[in-house]
Protein backbone atom coordinates (compact mmCIF):
# COMPACT_ATOMS: atom_id res chain seq x y z
CA UNK A 1 0.00 0.00 0.00
CA UNK A 2 1.39 3.42 -1.15
CA UNK A 3 1.59 5.88 1.66
CA UNK A 4 0.18 9.44 1.83
CA UNK A 5 4.00 10.53 2.03
CA UNK A 6 5.10 8.78 -1.47
CA UNK A 7 1.80 10.42 -3.04
CA UNK A 8 2.52 13.55 -2.09
CA UNK A 9 6.49 12.89 -3.34
CA UNK A 10 4.85 11.71 -6.43
CA UNK A 11 2.57 14.63 -7.15
CA UNK A 12 5.39 17.01 -6.66
CA UNK A 13 7.71 15.20 -9.07
CA UNK A 14 4.68 15.28 -11.79
CA UNK A 15 4.29 19.59 -11.25
CA UNK A 16 7.82 19.58 -11.33
CA UNK A 17 8.35 17.41 -14.64
CA UNK A 18 4.77 19.76 -15.90
CA UNK A 19 6.45 22.49 -15.41
CA UNK A 20 10.10 21.56 -16.64
CA UNK A 21 7.95 20.33 -20.49
CA UNK A 22 6.35 23.80 -20.69
CA UNK A 23 9.33 26.09 -20.37
CA UNK A 24 11.50 26.48 -23.48
CA UNK A 25 15.00 25.30 -23.01
CA UNK A 26 17.45 28.15 -23.64
CA UNK A 27 21.10 27.76 -24.49
CA UNK A 28 23.47 28.72 -21.84
CA UNK A 29 25.44 31.58 -22.20
CA UNK A 30 29.03 31.88 -22.27
CA UNK A 31 30.88 33.77 -19.61
CA UNK A 32 32.20 37.12 -20.59
CA UNK A 33 34.00 39.85 -19.24
CA UNK A 34 33.10 42.97 -19.92
CA UNK A 35 35.04 45.51 -22.17
CA UNK A 36 36.56 47.06 -19.20
CA UNK A 37 37.86 44.39 -17.45
CA UNK A 38 39.55 42.78 -21.03
CA UNK A 39 42.58 45.72 -20.25
CA UNK A 40 42.68 44.77 -16.58
CA UNK A 41 45.27 41.90 -14.34
CA UNK A 42 42.92 39.34 -13.81
CA UNK A 43 42.35 38.86 -10.25
CA UNK A 44 39.23 36.79 -10.19
CA UNK A 45 39.59 32.71 -10.87
CA UNK A 46 36.95 33.91 -14.10
CA UNK A 47 39.16 36.11 -15.12
CA UNK A 48 42.43 34.00 -15.14
CA UNK A 49 40.72 31.37 -16.56
CA UNK A 50 39.77 33.44 -19.07
CA UNK A 51 43.24 34.96 -19.48
CA UNK A 52 44.71 31.64 -20.17
CA UNK A 53 45.51 30.15 -23.83
CA UNK A 54 45.73 27.04 -22.21
CA UNK A 55 42.38 27.01 -20.82
CA UNK A 56 41.31 28.77 -23.44
CA UNK A 57 42.32 25.96 -25.91
CA UNK A 58 41.22 22.99 -23.46
CA UNK A 59 37.48 24.94 -23.10
CA UNK A 60 36.99 24.52 -27.43
CA UNK A 61 34.37 22.25 -28.72
CA UNK A 62 35.65 18.66 -29.01
CA UNK A 63 36.41 17.13 -32.44
CA UNK A 64 36.93 13.73 -33.95
CA UNK A 65 40.50 14.10 -35.51
CA UNK A 66 40.31 11.84 -38.36
CA UNK A 67 44.35 10.53 -38.13
CA UNK A 68 44.10 9.68 -34.15
CA UNK A 69 40.42 8.70 -34.56
CA UNK A 70 40.03 10.42 -31.22
CA UNK A 71 38.74 13.25 -29.84
CA UNK A 72 40.56 16.15 -29.16
CA UNK A 73 39.34 19.99 -28.23
CA UNK A 74 38.84 21.89 -31.72
CA UNK A 75 41.54 24.60 -30.91
CA UNK A 76 44.56 21.48 -31.23
CA UNK A 77 43.03 20.32 -34.43
CA UNK A 78 43.27 21.85 -37.79
CA UNK A 79 39.60 22.31 -40.02
CA UNK A 80 39.02 21.34 -43.18
CA UNK A 81 35.97 21.87 -45.18
CA UNK A 82 35.45 20.49 -49.13
CA UNK A 83 34.79 22.40 -52.44
CA UNK A 84 34.64 21.74 -55.75
CA UNK A 85 36.75 22.99 -58.29
CA UNK A 86 34.81 24.66 -61.42
CA UNK A 87 38.14 24.13 -63.70
CA UNK A 88 38.31 20.16 -63.20
CA UNK A 89 35.47 19.93 -61.40
CA UNK A 90 37.38 17.89 -58.39
CA UNK A 91 36.82 18.23 -54.73
CA UNK A 92 39.13 19.54 -52.86
CA UNK A 93 40.29 19.70 -49.08
CA UNK A 94 40.06 23.80 -48.21
CA UNK A 95 41.76 24.54 -45.02
CA UNK A 96 39.20 27.17 -42.13
CA UNK A 97 42.21 28.70 -40.22
CA UNK A 98 40.44 31.47 -39.99
CA UNK A 99 36.48 31.22 -40.58
CA UNK A 100 34.30 29.15 -42.34
CA UNK A 101 34.49 28.86 -46.02
CA UNK A 102 30.90 28.96 -48.44
CA UNK A 103 29.61 25.13 -48.14
CA UNK A 104 30.92 22.98 -50.47
CA UNK A 105 29.71 19.35 -52.17
CA UNK A 106 28.60 18.81 -48.49
CA UNK A 107 28.94 21.10 -44.91
CA UNK A 108 30.73 18.13 -43.15
CA UNK A 109 33.92 19.36 -41.83
CA UNK A 110 36.94 17.44 -41.09
CA UNK A 111 39.53 17.48 -38.86
CA UNK A 112 43.46 16.28 -37.85
CA UNK A 113 45.94 17.03 -35.28
CA UNK A 114 47.33 20.28 -35.64
CA UNK A 115 50.95 18.76 -35.24
CA UNK A 116 54.17 19.37 -38.29
CA UNK A 117 54.88 15.20 -37.79
CA UNK A 118 51.62 14.29 -38.39
CA UNK A 119 50.98 16.62 -41.14
CA UNK A 120 54.07 15.61 -43.27
CA UNK A 121 52.96 11.99 -42.36
CA UNK A 122 49.68 12.41 -44.27
CA UNK A 123 51.54 14.83 -46.83
CA UNK A 124 53.75 11.68 -48.09
CA UNK A 125 51.56 8.57 -47.61
CA UNK A 126 48.13 9.88 -48.62
CA UNK A 127 45.49 11.45 -46.72
CA UNK A 128 42.40 10.17 -48.44
CA UNK A 129 41.25 8.46 -44.69
CA UNK A 130 41.00 12.15 -43.48
CA UNK A 131 38.53 12.81 -46.18
CA UNK A 132 36.61 9.69 -46.45
CA UNK A 133 37.91 8.76 -49.95
CA UNK A 134 36.45 12.12 -51.01
CA UNK A 135 39.82 13.77 -51.83
CA UNK A 136 42.95 14.07 -50.34
CA UNK A 137 45.75 16.78 -49.40
CA UNK A 138 46.67 18.90 -52.58
CA UNK A 139 50.55 19.96 -53.16
CA UNK A 140 49.96 23.28 -52.00
CA UNK A 141 48.05 22.58 -49.26
CA UNK A 142 50.02 22.61 -46.05
CA UNK A 143 51.98 25.58 -47.51
CA UNK A 144 48.00 26.97 -47.76
CA UNK A 145 47.78 26.16 -44.15
CA UNK A 146 51.08 28.07 -42.95
CA UNK A 147 50.07 31.25 -44.97
CA UNK A 148 46.85 31.17 -43.66
CA UNK A 149 48.27 30.89 -40.08
CA UNK A 150 50.28 33.19 -40.37
CA UNK A 151 48.21 36.04 -41.94
CA UNK A 152 45.64 34.79 -39.02
CA UNK A 153 49.06 35.89 -35.77
CA UNK A 154 49.63 38.85 -37.71
CA UNK A 155 46.19 39.96 -38.28
CA UNK A 156 45.74 39.60 -34.32
CA UNK A 157 48.96 41.36 -33.60
CA UNK A 158 47.78 44.48 -36.01
CA UNK A 159 44.68 44.66 -33.97
CA UNK A 160 46.52 43.85 -30.34
CA UNK A 161 48.92 47.24 -31.50
CA UNK A 162 46.11 49.13 -32.61
CA UNK A 163 43.90 48.77 -29.61
CA UNK A 164 46.95 49.16 -27.41
CA UNK A 165 47.68 52.73 -28.90
CA UNK A 166 44.23 53.65 -27.56
CA UNK A 167 43.98 52.15 -24.31
CA UNK A 168 45.76 53.71 -20.75
CA UNK A 169 47.05 50.08 -19.95
CA UNK A 170 49.80 48.57 -21.47
CA UNK A 171 49.06 44.72 -23.36
CA UNK A 172 53.64 44.13 -23.97
CA UNK A 173 55.88 45.73 -21.71
CA UNK A 174 59.69 46.24 -23.00
CA UNK A 175 62.13 43.40 -21.80
CA UNK A 176 65.62 42.95 -21.52
CA UNK A 177 67.82 40.43 -21.95
CA UNK A 178 70.13 39.11 -18.98
CA UNK A 179 71.21 35.52 -20.50
CA UNK A 180 70.40 34.12 -23.79
CA UNK A 181 67.18 32.26 -22.07
CA UNK A 182 66.51 35.09 -19.17
CA UNK A 183 64.27 38.59 -19.70
CA UNK A 184 63.51 40.86 -16.94
CA UNK A 185 60.96 43.98 -17.50
CA UNK A 186 63.14 47.23 -18.49
CA UNK A 187 60.70 48.78 -16.06
CA UNK A 188 61.07 48.18 -12.35
CA UNK A 189 57.06 48.65 -12.14
CA UNK A 190 56.46 45.88 -14.19
CA UNK A 191 58.52 43.07 -12.14
CA UNK A 192 55.49 41.37 -10.57
CA UNK A 193 53.75 41.17 -14.04
CA UNK A 194 52.65 37.88 -15.90
CA UNK A 195 53.14 37.41 -19.27
CA UNK A 196 51.69 34.75 -21.60
CA UNK A 197 55.07 34.94 -24.21
CA UNK A 198 57.40 36.77 -25.53
CA UNK A 199 57.92 38.61 -28.97
CA UNK A 200 61.33 38.87 -30.53
CA UNK A 201 62.17 40.42 -33.89
CA UNK A 202 66.05 39.18 -34.18
CA UNK A 203 68.27 40.18 -36.55
CA UNK A 204 70.17 36.75 -36.67
CA UNK A 205 68.86 34.74 -39.44
CA UNK A 206 69.89 31.45 -37.13
CA UNK A 207 67.44 32.19 -34.26
CA UNK A 208 64.31 29.78 -34.26
CA UNK A 209 60.29 30.86 -34.42
CA UNK A 210 59.95 28.97 -30.89
CA UNK A 211 61.87 28.89 -28.14
CA UNK A 212 61.70 28.61 -24.13
CA UNK A 213 62.88 31.43 -22.30
CA UNK A 214 62.05 32.42 -18.57
CA UNK A 215 61.71 36.08 -17.05
CA UNK A 216 63.75 36.71 -13.90
CA UNK A 217 61.92 35.89 -10.42
CA UNK A 218 59.60 33.83 -12.42
CA UNK A 219 59.94 29.69 -12.29
CA UNK A 220 57.83 29.07 -14.99
CA UNK A 221 58.93 28.90 -18.49
CA UNK A 222 57.24 30.53 -21.35
CA UNK A 223 57.11 30.55 -25.26
CA UNK A 224 60.06 32.92 -27.03
CA UNK A 225 58.62 33.57 -30.69
CA UNK A 226 60.79 35.40 -32.89
CA UNK A 227 58.01 36.76 -35.45
CA UNK A 228 60.51 38.24 -37.77
CA UNK A 229 60.35 34.23 -39.26
CA UNK A 230 56.43 34.91 -39.82
CA UNK A 231 56.78 38.34 -41.71
CA UNK A 232 58.53 41.83 -41.55
CA UNK A 233 57.14 42.97 -38.20
CA UNK A 234 56.94 47.05 -37.20
CA UNK A 235 59.01 46.53 -33.64
CA UNK A 236 63.00 47.12 -33.65
CA UNK A 237 65.29 44.22 -34.67
CA UNK A 238 66.79 42.73 -31.34
CA UNK A 239 64.13 44.94 -28.92
CA UNK A 240 61.67 42.21 -27.02
CA UNK A 241 58.24 42.62 -25.61
CA UNK A 242 56.43 40.58 -22.95
CA UNK A 243 52.67 40.05 -24.25
CA UNK A 244 51.12 40.50 -20.72
CA UNK A 245 48.44 38.02 -19.41
CA UNK A 246 45.04 39.71 -20.39
CA UNK A 247 41.97 38.47 -21.61
CA UNK A 248 41.98 40.76 -24.33
CA UNK A 249 45.43 39.21 -25.19
CA UNK A 250 44.89 35.57 -25.10
CA UNK A 251 43.27 35.14 -28.46
CA UNK A 252 47.01 36.32 -30.47
CA UNK A 253 48.41 33.65 -27.75
CA UNK A 254 46.36 31.25 -28.68
CA UNK A 255 46.87 31.74 -32.59
CA UNK A 256 50.60 32.04 -32.15
CA UNK A 257 50.57 28.62 -30.15
CA UNK A 258 48.68 26.74 -32.82
CA UNK A 259 51.07 28.59 -35.64
CA UNK A 260 54.46 27.30 -33.69
CA UNK A 261 52.41 23.28 -34.50
CA UNK A 262 53.24 23.77 -37.80
CA UNK A 263 56.97 24.79 -37.73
Amino acid sequence: MISPKNIKIGQRIDKLAHKLKSESLQKAKRPSISQKNQNAIPKTLQEKVMASPYATILASPLRLCGYHRRMFPSKMLLRFGLMRDPKSDKILPVSEITSTKPNGPNDHKHYVRLRRPIIDNLSQKGSKAIFLGKTEFQKDTMEIVRRESVNNVQKKYNILLSSSSSSSSSQYNQLIRLENDLWKPLSSNDIDVRYHCILISSSDENVPFYQSHRIENQQSVIPCYNISRLWKPSIEKDIAYGLVQLPITVELAVALYRCRELF
